[in-house]
């Protein structure tokens, strides 16, 4: 499963050029976590080869991590895994 993860990362950051040119920016970029918030519970997050890593905290609440919105993007120019400049 790391491997798959891996090789998604390492595709979304190939295809973030071409993505940029059609006026989309990536929302992660493989390096670090500058510009995501943890949303809840207290598991760690961290960039393993290029890939999010999550590590759960036994008798936590589950965590979630999601990208920080700019107040350029409004909700109706969001798509799943891109925001729009």
């Amino acid at each position: 499963m790391k491997r798959f993860l891996s090789a998604v990362a390492v595709a979304l950051v190939a295809a973030a050029p071409a993505a940029a040119q059609d006026g989309w920016r990536p929302l992660f970029n493989g390096k670090t976590l500058d510009g995501w918030a943890q949303l809840n519970g207290s598991a760690p997050y961290t960039v393993v080869d290029g890939a999010i890593v999550g590590t759960t905290v036994v008798n936590s609440r589950t965590a979630s991590s999601a990208p920080r919105r700019s107040s350029a993007t409004s909700s109706s120019s969001t798509k799943r895994g891109s925001t729009r400049r």
